[in-house]
């Protein structure tokens, strides 16, 4: 697979680009600063600010622990386009658990927000064949790049020369030693030491 963008769909590939960058950002750096300044304090006020809710303390506490360096995780994995897609699905999720908890706590402007995030995600997901320029794209490229003579191949390291000749041999069936009509023969390459023959 060669890496060629249309010159009409350029500008789609940037503008996913910065789309999905800004979004990589924006849920890194909350992650970050809650982790710098203190899981533990974010945790309890995110206790506090549940405490009338159904939901247990315990699990709301347990819950802002991990919500820093899940948003950390996820914020980094979208802003170079790394597993792009997992992480995108992973996002979503959690905005919709978010949503969920902000919906307990009758917060309509935090679900509101939550939603423009929630519209963002799906977008990313939805326009995810615009997702050229990550490293996911980047590793595609170098893992099912074609061969020097045409042939996909699946590692290209594997390739040391690329020759190619045609002969025409005699096939032997059975034991018999029928002979069929001669046949061209065509020998692309050595790879892995041995080579690739195909019969017209």
């Amino acid at each position: 697979m060669t890496f060629q963008v249309p010159e009409n769909g350029r500008d789609i590939s940037l503008a996913y680009l910065l789309l999905r960058s800004t979004l990589g950002i924006n849920i890194f750096t909350h992650g970050v600063v809650r982790i710098l300044s203190g899981p533990e304090h974010f945790a309890s006020v995110l206790g506090q600010a549940f405490h009338a809710t159904p939901l247990p303390e315990w699990l709301v506490v347990w819950f802002g622990y991990s919500l820093p360096w899940i948003e950390a995780v996820i914020g980094i994995f979208v802003l170079f386009g790394l597993l792009t897609r997992f992480f995108l699905a992973a996002g979503a999720l959690l905005i919709l658990v978010l949503t969920i908890g902000a919906g307990l706590r009758q917060d309509w402007e935090i679900t509101g927000l939550q939603l423009i995030y929630a519209a963002v995600y799906a977008m990313l997901l939805a326009f995810s064949s615009a997702n050229h320029y990550s490293i996911d794209s980047w590793y595609e490229r170098i893992t099912t790049a074609p061969c020097l003579s045409g042939c996909p191949c699946e590692n290209r390291l594997s390739h040391r020369t690329v020759t190619r000749s045609t002969s025409m041999v005699p096939i032997t069936v059975g034991r018999k030693n029928t002979k069929l009509p001669l046949v061209k023969l065509h020998t692309e390459g050595a790879i892995n030491g041995g080579r690739k023959v195909t019969i017209e």
